[in-house]
């Protein structure tokens, strides 16, 4: 698991907001390259959140890069 730090408007505060996303190495039989997936983000408001989407996922962690580096 691969922390990282991602930063970008939040339409809930409507400002600039930082969350924490959680990545996952996903092997990929015959790339010599690192693939990660996206598993989870930690967020202080998103329980009064009203902009997730219909998988409750934060449009932060939507826009977050596919790469935690």
């Amino acid at each position: 698991m691969i922390l990282s730090i991602y930063t970008d408007y939040c339409p809930h505060l409507k400002m600039e907001h930082s969350i924490e996303i959680r990545y996952s190495k996903v092997p990929i039989s015959g790339s010599p390259n690192e693939h990660f997936k996206k598993v989870s983000a930690l967020c202080d408001h998103v329980d009064s959140c009203n902009h997730l989407d219909e998988y409750g996922r934060c449009p932060l962690f939507k826009a977050a890069p596919t790469q935690p580096y």
